[in-house]
């Protein structure tokens, strides 16, 4: 059961830090200022998304 929510924690925090990072780079390409809560928010998704890759992995040899 936890090995489902860990694998569900790494999709969707991969998935929204690339959107998040995309739409940094919209903004940034048409307005050419760079948005930092979308970058800072894009780091914190990547860090989870690594921290949960990390216990799935940790789970899976056990």
């Amino acid at each position: 059961m936890k090995e489902d929510y860990t694998e569900l924690a790494y999709v969707l925090s991969s998935l929204i830090a690339l959107l998040v990072f995309s739409a940094s780079f919209v903004i940034y390409f048409l307005y050419k200022e760079i948005n930092v809560y979308l970058v800072a928010l894009g780091l914190v998704m990547l860090c989870a998304g690594v921290i949960a890759k990390k216990r799935l992995d940790r789970l899976k040899e056990n």
